[in-house]
């Protein structure tokens, strides 16, 4: 399997009776030998179907049949029954064996997957936080800035104040000063 976030597909075997099997290509959870060992049943059970034919296996003559290259030569209409019986019985279990690794494996890219998007998530849980603490932060500060604009305001309004009241109070001096420089003059003339 070249991609690991693909699940494999489940086959289902073949009815009683069936003229259609997997093609070896299809169990891609069997190793090179299991395929081969497949393709070989496949190949056995699709030329006894053509020995056969549609008669029963008991009008079949054996004597007829001829063997697969590097086959086995069948005697008896029995014997070659039993072995395309055999031949489906095996297919049916490399292909229950390609079943039960599929599922497997697809449990395990399954809870891959599932780690994948919970790692995800959490993820853009943590960016949202980060946002939301960022958001937080240039609120305070604006905040900040804010009421260090206030305190700055007071603090000009307050000088202002200081000065306007220094200068009332120079303003007061003056004034007895110079009330009081009135008086001595009017004294000195009175005399």
């Amino acid at each position: 399997m070249d991609n690991r976030n693909e699940l494999v597909a489940l086959l289902a075997a073949p009815a009683r009776g069936a003229k259609r099997w997997p093609h070896p290509v299809a169990l891609a959870m069997l190793d090179n030998e299991e395929c081969a060992l497949y393709y070989g049943e496949l190949l056995l059970y699709i030329h006894l179907s053509k020995f056969r034919g549609a008669q029963p296996w008991g009008a079949v003559n054996a004597a007829t049949y001829v063997a697969l290259p590097g086959g086995f030569q069948y005697t008896t209409a029995g014997s070659l029954q039993g072995r395309w019986t055999r031949c489906r019985a095996v297919m049916r279990e490399f292909i229950g064996l390609h079943n039960r690794r599929a599922g497997v494996y697809n449990l395990g890219v399954e809870r891959e997957l599932r780690l994948l998007q919970q790692g995800q998530q959490q993820q853009q849980q943590q960016q949202q936080q980060q946002q939301q603490q960022q958001q937080f932060v240039e609120i305070v500060e604006d905040e900040e800035d804010d009421d260090e604009e206030e305190g700055e305001e007071e603090e000009k309004e307050e000088e202002e104040e200081e000065e306007e009241e220094e200068d009332a109070a120079t303003a007061a001096e003056a004034a007895l000063i110079h009330s009081t420089i009135l008086a001595m003059r009017a004294r000195i003339q009175r005399g």
